[in-house]
């Protein structure tokens, strides 16, 4: 049969297809011919190029998915594209799009159940963002001798991408046409919004195909940081830009981004000496998992790291990056001197958002606060 342990293939030297029973069912362990169940079974991964995608096609071709990004619920904004919309729309984009069947998406809509999909499908897949390897800072201090504040974005390429995955040389911005970039020959991006009016872009120097990490650097000058103001946060959205903008710069009519998958929206703030905290929040993430349940972890840095200190934080639900309103999910207490992890899960509908608050005990003037955008994409392994 045409499957091993690790992949699903079509055997072309005995021209043998895959069989939805014999093959599809049997790599999965499921024993179901049944080609709807086979094409929404939980335990596809996403990140494989060949799999169960939404096309009316009998037989799509590698533009077809193109078309569609492999799957994944994609949609650029711009040029002339409603920044609003698509700020609105972050937390969804990079949803896994299984086929709905003939008529399932509605009257004349047909999402074909193809076993063809799985042809070349692997288990063992990773995305191209490696955000283990990136680096995406919630603050930075002024006027402390700095030079500004480095955004990296690290791509798995070459041997780090696992057989069977999407590349960044897969991915074509706009969809498959010929005068359309690959996302490899796209810029990493980062869109900084305060309010309805201040959103601005500013892109890396370099492709994203250039090297596997590539940097965003926001340049310190007379003790601010180049387009941003001290003592003030920001909401910031990790895009996929068409255009390199290499200066923070007002997004306009002419600006084509998308979002980038893995990493997710995240509050940056810029500092000045006299307001800077004791302790900080970093490296705070949360992503919703099977059957509702809610997953989320976060540090706590303190400094000075010479003596211990006991911080109390606390997560609670939140509708955007300023809601302070919310319900209370979690709470605790650490004992440490430099820093410190946090895990926690709980069962709950997607709230949006998560406000992270911590608080030195007894002193609530040295306190940390973060809000971090719940992702539909679960971390890789």
């Amino acid at each position: 049969m045409p499957h091993d342990s690790a992949h699903i293939y079509r055997d072309t030297v005995n021209n043998i297809g895959v069989d939805f029973r014999g093959d599809v069912g049997a790599f999965f362990g499921v024993n179901s011919g049944d080609e709807a169940t086979l094409c929404k079974l939980e335990d596809i991964k996403p990140a494989a190029k060949n799999k169960p995608f939404r096309h009316s096609s009998k037989l799509p071709t590698l533009a077809d998915m193109q078309d569609k990004y492999f799957g994944f619920d994609v949609n650029p904004c711009g040029p002339n594209g409603n920044i609003a919309n698509f700020i609105a729309k972050y937390p969804t984009e990079w949803t896994y799009l299984k086929p709905r069947g003939y008529n399932g998406g509605g009257a004349g809509v047909h999402e074909h159940y193809r076993a063809r999909d799985f042809d070349g499908y692997y288990d063992d897949v990773n995305y191209f963002v490696y955000p283990n390897g990136s680096t995406f800072p919630r603050s930075y201090t002024v006027g402390r001798g700095g030079s500004g504040v480095d955004f990296t974005l690290s791509v798995n390429m070459g041997n780090n991408l696992k057989t069977g995955s999407i590349s960044v040389e897969d991915f074509k911005f706009g969809g498959s046409g010929s005068e359309n970039p690959t996302f490899g020959n796209c810029y990493f991006g980062l869109l900084f919004v305060q309010g309805s009016t201040f959103r601005k872009i500013i892109t890396a120097s370099a492709t994203i195909n250039s090297a596997a990490t590539t940097t965003i650097h926001i340049a310190e000058s007379g003790g601010e940081l180049s387009g941003l103001t001290t003592s003030q946060t920001y909401t910031v959205y990790p895009i996929i830009s068409r255009f390199s903008r290499t200066s923070l710069t007002n997004f306009s009519n002419q600006d084509a981004i998308i979002a980038l998958p893995l990493i997710g929206a995240f509050s940056f703030q810029v500092k000045s000496p006299q307001m800077e905290e004791n302790i900080g929040i970093t490296a705070a993430s949360a992503y919703m998992g099977l059957r509702a349940r809610l997953y989320y972890d976060f540090d706590i840095a303190h400094s000075p790291d010479t003596n211990t200190i006991t911080v109390q934080w606390y997560v609670y639900t939140a509708s955007g990056p300023d809601d302070r309103t919310g319900t209370l999910l979690d709470s605790g207490s650490e004992f440490f001197s430099a820093s410190t992890s946090v895990t926690g899960q709980k069962n709950t509908t997607n709230p949006g958002w998560l406000r992270i608050y911590c608080e030195k005990q007894n002193v609530s003037s040295v306190n940390a606060e973060t809000f971090i955008q719940v992702s539909e994409i679960p971390p890789e392994d």
